[in-house]
């Protein structure tokens, strides 16, 4: 939280794949940014299915210790780590409905325009991108967790920093 505004520390770095995303549309077409965020995707879930198993290994003797607080390094470890898998689950769908949302939006919008005002285009194509984006996340990522009322917050300071 900074000035009253409760948000993910993710809206700091985030818009920089939409950029990215653009420039991909823009320069190499709508195909070419499609598989990349494919690429994206399988990379995300590969490293969920990496965070699952590191988490069920057997821990290394010494390793279930108490720290203090009835918690080992095993259970913080867990905690951390086993939330990747719902986190990873929740960022591939948002960032994959969210960029080719992003990206038909830009190649829709470079037709209209006879491929003239890119920065309209940009900026329409990524508004359209991120709500998409935040409307999917925060519910996945957080729902039971998370009160609605927070869900609903971050959902929208996050949306708002991000446009």
């Amino acid at each position: 939280e900074i000035a009253g505004f409760t948000f993910g520390a993710g809206v700091i770095f985030f818009p920089l794949s939409y950029v990215l995303g653009d420039v991909l549309t823009e320069v190499y077409g709508y195909q070419r940014a499609r598989r990349a965020i494919w690429a994206g995707f399988f990379a995300a879930g590969f490293a969920a299915f990496m965070a699952w198993f590191i988490t069920e290994m057997p821990p290394a003797p010494g390793w279930n210790e108490d720290l203090g607080g009835g918690l080992s390094r095993q259970d913080s470890f867990a905690m951390n780590f086993g939330q990747a898998p719902r986190i990873v689950l929740a960022s591939v769908l948002a960032i994959w409905l969210g960029e080719f949302a992003n990206a038909f939006v830009m190649a829709k919008m470079k037709v209209l325009s006879k491929g003239k005002a890119l920065y309209q285009r940009t900026i329409g194509s990524t508004i359209v991108g991120q709500a998409v984006d935040s409307a999917v996340f925060y519910p996945v990522a957080f729902w039971g967790i998370w009160s609605t009322e927070l869900i609903l917050t971050v959902m929208a300071t996050n949306y708002a920093l991000k446009v």
